[in-house]
């Protein structure tokens, strides 16, 4: 697939599965983007509060905070960061709240080819 993307994109992948995280970031960067993988919500809040992606890919079933939990966190820290796109990819979107920050959701397993679709909708 070609997408056409500016090269300074940057997406965050939020995901505590190793697999699914490094599967994502490696698919990303041969894409083109700039991409970092963190495997939990504690790490990505810390990484957020340094830099701001273009776009954040987030699993709802995080060790340490769900989801929801993550996007509320987000608020507090920048509101400004409520604007930045959420793509969700979860095993449990059942759990999932409604948030304008969310533009996508997919569940897992997912089609990479159907990701890099909703990425570069979103972005």
């Amino acid at each position: 697939m070609e997408t056409v993307l500016n090269k300074t994109n940057y997406i965050l992948i939020v995901e505590d599965n190793f697999w699914i995280g490094s599967m994502v970031l490696e698919l990303l960067e041969t894409e083109g983007y700039t991409a970092k993988y963190v495997d939990s919500a504690f790490k990505a809040l810390d990484l957020l509060r340094k830099e701001r992606p273009d776009l954040i890919i987030l699993d709802i079933g995080l060790p340490d905070k769900n989801g929801n939990e993550f996007l509320e966190e987000l608020a507090k820290l920048d509101p400004a960061m409520t604007k930045i796109p959420v793509v969700v990819i979860s095993a449990n979107m059942g759990k999932l709240k409604p948030s304008s920050q969310i533009k996508a959701t997919l569940d897992k397993p997912f089609d990479l080819e159907k990701l890099l679709i909703v990425i570069a909708q979103n972005i």
